[in-house]
């Protein structure tokens, strides 16, 4: 258990000196207090919380630092990645759909839509193998390995399932 110090404000008043000009009225004063409290649990949500944004900034950083779709598929004209989530457990997120065009960053990781989960799903070999069927698209199945908060203690896994999608147009003068 962690002791916080609470900082709390009373009104003191000070000596006057007999009701004359200058007299000094009631004023704020500072007074600490130790109160014992459990701090564990705020302690975990402050730490959830930052590595829960340290992975949405490592992500924006991985995403800003791929090569663009032109560079890494030259003959690529955009891709199509369709996502559909699956749960047993609890209501699924909705439908995503990602339309990729020659600008954009060829970075096909993409975070659990779950707010309280670690995982992530990585499509990047998904892609690769669409790529290279000739009728240019694949499908697959992944399941989220990520923790959830609300499983934190039990360890057990989101196992949210990710039914994707993948469909490429290229370009016909190339």
């Amino acid at each position: 258990m962690r002791t916080l110090r609470t900082l709390r404000f009373a009104i003191a008043s000070a000596p006057s000196n007999g009701g004359s000009r200058g007299s000094v009225g009631p004023q704020w004063a500072p007074k600490f207090a130790t109160t014992q409290v459990d701090a564990t649990a705020a302690w975990s949500d402050l730490s959830d919380a930052a590595a829960r944004q340290e992975r949405i900034d490592r992500l924006r950083r991985n995403r800003a630092a791929a090569v663009p779709l032109r560079v890494a598929f030259p003959a690529v004209q955009h891709l199509r990645i369709e996502l559909k989530f699956e749960s047993s457990s609890t209501k699924a997120p909705t439908l995503q759909s990602h339309v990729l065009h020659p600008p954009a960053q060829a970075f096909f990781d993409f975070p659990c839509p779950y707010a309280d989960c670690d995982g992530h799903f990585d499509l990047t070999g998904a892609i690769n193998v669409a790529l290279a069927d000739p009728a240019h698209h694949g499908a697959g199945v992944l399941e989220c390995s990520g923790l959830r908060l609300r499983d934190w203690a039990s360890k057990r896994p989101c196992q949210l399932h990710l039914i994707y999608k993948v469909m490429a147009t290229y370009r016909r003068d190339i």
